[in-house]
């Protein structure tokens, strides 16, 4: 995939903007971490004969990790409620696709 040339851009704002980009980058070495952990939860799971959504703990699991969200000061806290859902509804369908494959 081709770099579309972007216009020469002023030293704060390239350094601002490379500091993003690793961020990400750390964001998906952890996603990929934690969806190998997700994976290891679906085969467990599915051993056990357990369903992918267990309401009490996502419950809890939501609620925690928006006490962290707020702990570490993140506005708007609808964002890190949108990316803990996102995150989790990514597990539970990971999970599913475990349990439903073929032994």
């Amino acid at each position: 995939m081709a770099t579309a040339e972007v216009p020469e851009q002023p030293d704060e704002l390239v350094e601002l903007r490379d500091g993003i980009r690793d961020d990400d980058r750390e964001i998906l070495r952890f996603f990929a971490r934690r969806m190998e952990k997700v994976r290891a939860i679906g085969e467990y799971k599915k051993k056990r004969g357990m369903t992918p959504l267990q309401p009490d703990q996502h419950d809890a699991m939501l609620a925690d990790r928006l006490e962290w969200a707020q702990e570490l000061g993140i506005d708007p806290i609808e964002a890190a409620r949108k990316l803990i859902e996102i995150l989790h509804d990514t597990s539970v369908e990971a999970q599913q696709a475990i349990i439903d494959s073929p032994e």
